[in-house]
């Protein structure tokens, strides 16, 4: 099991999913309420670090975020194509221009920042 936590602002929704496997996801998914917050899901931080014990297609399916992210290192073996396919996509400040981008890696991608206002998010990475 994993803690996973939800952050939602102004109508952004941040699923912070820790280091959580497919038997963890079996067990929340089974919690009343859980799959509600799946949906809102805008930005998906993404379970174990992207990898394939992480991926839970039951609760996948039940999210629609604009953005995926993958916190991982120099050396990994991550599912980032399962998550971009996810993803519906969001606009990244990237080198000051905005491109449109599904999934980010830090291990590719460097630093993600995200930041959530009255007006609007952004996500810059250096």
């Amino acid at each position: 099991m994993s803690l996973v936590v939800f952050v939602g602002f102004n109508g952004v929704y941040l699923a912070l999913t820790g280091d959580l496997e497919k038997p963890g996801w079996d067990a929340l998914l089974e919690k009343q309420g859980f799959s509600n917050y799946l949906a809102k899901t805008t930005i998906l931080l993404a379970p174990h670090h992207g990898r394939e014990a992480g991926v839970c297609h039951e609760a996948l399916n039940l999210m629609s975020p604009m953005l995926c992210v993958i916190s991982d290192g120099p050396f990994s073996d991550t599912s980032s194509n399962v998550y971009s396919a996810l993803a519906s996509g969001a606009n990244v400040v990237q080198a000051g221009s905005p491109i449109t981008r599904r999934s980010l890696s830090t291990r590719k991608d460097g630093t993600v920042h995200i930041s959530i206002s009255q007006r609007e998010w952004k996500v810059e990475i250096d």
